[in-house]
């Protein structure tokens, strides 16, 4: 089909045309004018103890905590564990989430075989304001600490070998993110557009084929009455 001829279809169809034009409209003002979401992203490091010889264990470190961390991570999420991804970069206003907290250990491997090797916990908050994401990132903070000590008290390690946990920034920034209102609306207008087209494509076809069948039959009962030697009468056949 040419577009001089699917321009006559949708002159032809201009109701149809009309009709998608009005639903487009209808669905891109509410996307347009969706408010943003506020969010932020930070780490919680879990730190071995530190000796006298050892005082930097970041840059030396003398343990390895990340399977701790990941009880501490496992035991915060209990049964909602965090969607496993390809890309530990994803966000949480990326899923489409606008109220939630995430915590997650990074996955250094992939979506089918995770690899989990720091002991650096991800944490990330959303939220309608920036209040709520401020108070929801300080009470993660405190529980995850909460969870550590009592994992080690369980296991009764010694005060002067039990690790620490840190906040990384200790006072994360807090961002409003809104999406592109000129490529949501373009989005979803393509998306009208094609929905409107399909209809006066199909409804087109439809009546074509139709119009073949009917004369088909026509020609097939005229046909009839020749080999039965009835009358035949030129033009549409009944009264």
């Amino acid at each position: 089909m040419t577009s001089r001829e699917l321009l006559r279809l949708m002159l032809k169809r201009w109701y149809v045309i009309l009709l998608g034009g009005a639903i487009t409209l209808a669905v891109i003002w509410p996307v347009v004018h969706r408010p943003g979401v506020y969010w932020t992203q930070f780490s919680v490091m879990l730190l071995p103890p530190t000796y006298e010889y050892f005082p930097n264990q970041l840059e030396n470190p003398q343990y390895s905590l990340a399977a701790l961390a990941g009880v501490i991570v496992t035991d915060l999420n209990g049964q909602h564990q965090p969607l496993l991804t390809a890309s530990s970069d994803t966000t949480l206003f990326g899923e489409g989430q606008r109220s939630g907290t995430q915590v997650r250990l990074p996955n250094q491997g992939n979506q089918w075989t995770p690899l989990y090797l720091s002991s650096s916990i991800d944490v990330q908050v959303v939220d309608s304001d920036p209040e709520t994401v401020e108070l929801k990132a300080q009470q993660t903070t405190a529980e995850l600490s909460d969870l550590l000590s009592k994992r080690q008290d369980a296991l009764g390690v010694m005060s002067t070998m039990k690790a620490t946990m840190i906040a990384s920034p200790t006072d994360p920034s807090v961002y409003y993110i809104s999406g592109s209102r000129f490529r949501a609306a373009g989005a979803v207008g393509f998306v009208g557009m094609l929905l409107t087209i399909a209809p006066v494509y199909w409804l087109e076809r439809w009546q074509v084929r139709r119009r073949s069948k009917a004369t088909s039959r026509a020609t097939n009962a005229r046909r009839e009455l020749t080999a039965s030697g009835g009358p035949v009468r030129s033009g549409r056949l009944g009264p």
